[in-house]
């Protein structure tokens, strides 16, 4: 996660500093596993760091979050507000 921030988003963030906020059970071609963490800090502004990877990076009130955002990753955000640490996601109804 923190390598990560860094490479996407050119934040430095400590381990420690990380919060496990909800883990998503999902399918699309793969079955996967995906994990949500909140930072409690970090340093660094966020900016675009892979612009070929990633047309904006900006903050957006959730109920007018892109409509071109990863479905598995919106499913997440709301999951974490309304307090669930787990769900799926992709799978057909009969399996869920």
């Amino acid at each position: 996660m923190c390598r990560e921030a860094k490479e996407e988003a050119d934040l430095l963030i400590h381990p420690n500093d990380l919060e496990l906020r909800h883990v998503i059970h999902r399918r699309s071609e793969e079955e996967r596993a995906s994990f949500f963490f909140s930072p409690t800090r970090w340093s660094g502004q966020p900016r675009n760091a892979e612009p070929h990877k990633c047309s904006d990076l900006s903050w957006f009130p959730v109920a007018s979050l892109p409509t071109n955002m990863v479905g598995y990753v919106r499913h997440a955000i709301l999951q974490v507000l309304a307090g669930n640490v787990y769900s799926e996601f992709g799978w057909p109804e009969s399996a869920a």
